[in-house]
């Protein structure tokens, strides 16, 4: 079963995003920063779709994101970007883009085309 990976700095966003997600049937992993999602990266086989913020400390989204594209075996995931920015910077091969807070069903969005009929329950 691929997962669904969040990476997010502020707690209550993730906490809040990977509850909601874990309740609808998701494995979701977890990250607050980009260096710890490529660490994580390294040990579980490549997520379904990646929930990527932008502003974060140590490494934060652009750079995650060009990391990422760089190892064969991530270069196909499909990466939202999540953000709290009024103006959300598109990042060219992001598979979409919203704003944060997001609707449910904004989200669900991406995660029904992603990684449709991957629920556990």
């Amino acid at each position: 079963m691929k997962t669904i990976l969040v990476i997010e700095d502020n707690d209550d966003v993730r906490s809040s995003l990977v509850e909601v997600l874990t309740m609808l049937g998701f494995k979701v992993d977890e990250a607050v920063n980009g260096k710890e999602a490529l660490a994580l990266l390294e040990k579980i086989s490549p997520p379904g779709l990646i929930f990527l913020d932008l502003m974060m400390p140590v490494m934060d989204g652009p750079t995650f994101y060009r990391e990422m594209r760089n190892q064969t075996k991530l270069s196909h995931v499909p990466v939202v970007i999540f953000s709290a920015n009024a103006d959300i910077v598109k990042i060219e091969g992001a598979v979409g883009h919203l704003k944060k807070p997001a609707e449910l069903d904004d989200i669900l969005v991406f995660v029904d085309r992603y990684c449709q009929n991957e629920v556990t329950a």
